[in-house]
Protein backbone atom coordinates (compact mmCIF):
# COMPACT_ATOMS: atom_id res chain seq x y z
CA UNK A 1 0.00 0.00 0.00
CA UNK A 2 1.27 3.26 -1.07
CA UNK A 3 0.42 6.56 0.61
CA UNK A 4 1.60 9.78 -0.96
CA UNK A 5 3.36 12.49 1.08
CA UNK A 6 2.19 16.05 0.55
CA UNK A 7 4.00 18.95 0.63
CA UNK A 8 2.83 22.24 2.38
CA UNK A 9 4.17 25.34 0.80
CA UNK A 10 3.72 28.40 2.54
CA UNK A 11 3.25 31.71 0.50
CA UNK A 12 3.76 35.21 1.53
CA UNK A 13 1.05 37.68 1.63
CA UNK A 14 1.86 41.24 1.08
CA UNK A 15 0.30 43.89 2.53
CA UNK A 16 -0.69 46.90 0.07
CA UNK A 17 2.39 49.15 0.26
CA UNK A 18 4.43 46.03 -0.91
CA UNK A 19 1.90 45.18 -3.36
CA UNK A 20 1.61 48.32 -4.82
CA UNK A 21 5.88 48.54 -5.18
CA UNK A 22 5.36 45.19 -7.15
CA UNK A 23 2.87 46.40 -9.03
CA UNK A 24 4.65 49.29 -10.12
CA UNK A 25 7.66 47.64 -11.04
CA UNK A 26 5.47 45.23 -13.07
CA UNK A 27 3.60 48.02 -15.02
CA UNK A 28 7.21 49.97 -15.50
CA UNK A 29 8.82 46.78 -17.02
CA UNK A 30 5.31 46.63 -19.54
CA UNK A 31 5.64 50.38 -20.76
CA UNK A 32 9.25 49.43 -20.97
CA UNK A 33 7.70 46.45 -23.32
CA UNK A 34 5.78 48.33 -25.14
CA UNK A 35 8.00 51.69 -25.94
CA UNK A 36 11.12 49.35 -27.43
CA UNK A 37 7.91 47.67 -29.59
CA UNK A 38 6.61 51.12 -30.33
CA UNK A 39 10.24 52.25 -31.11
CA UNK A 40 11.03 48.74 -33.19
CA UNK A 41 7.97 49.10 -35.50
CA UNK A 42 9.67 53.02 -36.56
CA UNK A 43 12.89 52.28 -36.98
CA UNK A 44 11.69 48.85 -39.70
CA UNK A 45 9.13 51.90 -41.15
CA UNK A 46 11.93 54.29 -42.12
CA UNK A 47 14.63 51.39 -42.57
CA UNK A 48 11.64 50.27 -45.62
CA UNK A 49 11.65 53.42 -47.15
CA UNK A 50 15.16 52.67 -48.64
CA UNK A 51 15.48 50.55 -51.85
CA UNK A 52 16.30 47.09 -50.57
CA UNK A 53 16.18 43.51 -52.12
CA UNK A 54 13.29 41.10 -51.86
CA UNK A 55 15.40 38.94 -49.56
CA UNK A 56 15.57 42.23 -47.05
CA UNK A 57 12.31 43.08 -47.62
CA UNK A 58 10.59 39.89 -46.54
CA UNK A 59 12.70 39.68 -43.69
CA UNK A 60 11.46 43.48 -42.79
CA UNK A 61 8.11 41.84 -43.07
CA UNK A 62 8.69 38.51 -41.24
CA UNK A 63 9.76 40.98 -38.13
CA UNK A 64 6.96 43.56 -38.57
CA UNK A 65 4.80 40.34 -38.11
CA UNK A 66 6.70 39.08 -35.37
CA UNK A 67 6.18 42.99 -33.67
CA UNK A 68 2.78 43.17 -33.99
CA UNK A 69 1.78 39.79 -32.58
CA UNK A 70 3.43 40.65 -29.74
CA UNK A 71 2.04 43.69 -29.45
CA UNK A 72 -1.25 41.62 -29.97
CA UNK A 73 -0.13 39.42 -26.91
CA UNK A 74 1.17 42.18 -24.63
CA UNK A 75 -2.01 44.55 -24.93
CA UNK A 76 -4.25 42.39 -22.61
CA UNK A 77 -1.23 42.30 -20.47
CA UNK A 78 -0.28 46.07 -20.35
CA UNK A 79 -4.47 46.43 -19.23
CA UNK A 80 -4.68 44.26 -16.80
CA UNK A 81 -1.92 45.29 -15.06
CA UNK A 82 -2.36 49.17 -15.94
CA UNK A 83 -5.77 48.34 -14.19
CA UNK A 84 -4.32 46.73 -10.95
CA UNK A 85 -1.62 49.26 -10.68
CA UNK A 86 -4.52 52.27 -10.49
CA UNK A 87 -6.78 49.69 -7.61
CA UNK A 88 -3.81 49.24 -5.51
CA UNK A 89 -2.78 53.09 -5.73
CA UNK A 90 -5.99 53.79 -4.90
CA UNK A 91 -5.55 51.74 -1.53
CA UNK A 92 -2.47 52.70 -0.68
CA UNK A 93 -2.63 56.52 -0.62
Amino acid sequence: MNTKSTKHRYMKWFDAQEMHEHTKKWYSEVSSVKDEQRFLTQLIQSFVIKPIDKKKFAQIDDFKMAIAENQRRLDPIFQTSSKTHESIGYHVR
